[in-house]
């Protein structure tokens, strides 16, 4: 008996009048009145009773109901004079009904896709999660699908959605719970001028591993190994790379992920030297590839003090002391002004 108020009138009752609700049917069931023939089913709708069935059996379903709404039915005896009997009454509100299809699902650690099927009727939604022992609304929307964001990796979270006809009244509910994905621990990487090392920890279950780096606005694949290091190789110098280690199990499924940058140092100029006199150095070296320019410092007074920018691989300091050391650096840029390379050399004139 869900929500169910009996009302008796006239000389006798009818007995054990109930009422069971669905979402959209009441099933109305009663005994058989001494001398009863018949029943005859109202309801009350527009301030008058209106009849629904006659029947011969001390039970009756309305169908065709609204969910989240309260009806009053009769039900009265009548023998077969077709004088009546008995009659009572009985009230009873349909609960909300099911949201169909109601999905969650992640592919991160911090957010969960919610996604549902329009009941008939439906204006909009309040999505809910349940937290602190109870349910707190997230959002208000008119769409089906809903994604909550900054949500703890490795954490189950229990949602419903709720769905609301233009008049506020509640139609349907479902809950459904969803577990974002776990971190890969221990991500680390570990950068060369031209290579980065990435090491992690073994995920529980973890069968491989892939891993992706962030280039032209996506996630490309750059490996698929059930080791758990990757060097990446062939990168540019003084440049940030963010990568995304992807851990599956046996049945491909994606168990966790954790990003990590990496920075790659700048590479050395190769062969740098320097030839000293006694008032000059004359410095050499290789060219870079990409190099477009170089510029030359000396380090005194604590710092580097830039002497000359030259597009050649040779440079010669003049007006030197003599029996001097002398510390130089030359760093070589690309046409975009980016420092490329650089490396130091120690000279003494004689």
């Amino acid at each position: 008996l869900l929500n169910a108020t009996i009302h008796y009138n006239y000389k006798s009752p009818i007995s054990n009048l109930k009422a069971t609700a669905t979402s959209n049917s009441a099933k109305l069931t009663w005994s058989k009145t001494t001398s009863a023939s018949y029943y005859k089913v109202f309801v009350y709708q527009n301030s008058k009773w209106n009849q629904l069935a006659k029947v011969t059996t001390n039970s009756y379903t309305a169908t065709s109901l609204n969910p989240s709404t309260s009806y009053k039915y009769r039900v009265s005896a009548y023998n077969s004079s077709n004088k009546l009997l008995a009659y009572s009454d009985v009230t009873v509100k349909t609960p909300a009904g099911k949201l169909a299809n109601l999905k969650g699902s992640t592919s991160s650690t911090n957010t969960a896709k919610l996604t549902w099927s329009k009941p008939t009727s439906a204006s909009y939604y309040k999505v809910f999660v349940y937290q602190n022992n109870k349910w707190n609304q997230l959002t208000k929307v008119t769409s089906t699908s809903y994604t909550a964001t900054k949500l703890s990796a490795n954490t189950s979270y229990k949602f419903r959605v709720s769905a609301y006809n233009s008049g506020n009244k509640l139609l349907a509910y479902s809950d459904t719970t969803v577990k974002t994905l776990a971190n890969v621990a221990n991500l680390k990487a570990t950068a060369t001028s031209n290579s980065a090392k990435l090491t992690w920890s073994k995920p529980t279950s973890a069968s491989y591993y892939k891993v992706f780096v962030y280039q032209n606005n996506k996630w490309n694949q750059l490996t698929k190994v059930t080791s758990t290091s990757y060097t990446a190789t062939k990168l540019s110098a003084n440049t940030s790379y963010k990568y995304r280690v992807s851990a599956y199990n046996s049945s491909n499924k994606l168990l966790a992920y954790s990003d990590v940058t990496a920075k790659t140092a700048f590479a050395s100029i190769t062969n740098l030297k320097a030839t000293a006199t006694s008032n000059s150095a004359k410095l050499t070296w290789s060219k870079p590839t990409s190099a477009s320019y170089y510029k030359v410092f000396v380090y005194q007074n604590n710092k580097w003090n830039q002497l000359t920018k030259v597009t050649s691989i040779s440079y010669t300091a003049t007006k030197l002391s003599t029996n001097t050391s002398y510390k130089y650096r030359v760093s070589a840029y690309n046409s975009g002004n980016k420092l490329i390379a650089y490396s130091d050399v120690t000279v003494k004139t004689k």
